[in-house]
């Protein structure tokens, strides 16, 4: 799921993801993604909006199917 704001543009390719490969959480390990344990980054996947209609494998959001704001602290 990717993020952007006024200081990080879309195009940079940050998201949240599942992670398989550590447990490290909370500690700085990629390039600017927040890394979630896979079973924790399903759920939010499936919580989280803009829907992802049926039959496609990723949507923008927009007015007609706003996102969620996420809010990320240092």
């Amino acid at each position: 799921m990717y993020f952007e704001n006024e200081n990080v543009p879309g195009w940079r390719g940050y998201g949240l993801h599942g992670t398989y490969w550590h447990s490290d959480f909370g500690t700085p390990r990629s390039h600017g993604c927040v890394n979630l344990p896979t079973p924790v980054a399903e759920q939010l996947y499936y919580w989280v909006t803009p829907d992802l209609p049926a039959n496609k494998s990723s949507v923008f959001a927009g007015p007609e199917n706003p996102g969620t704001r996420i809010v990320i602290h240092d």
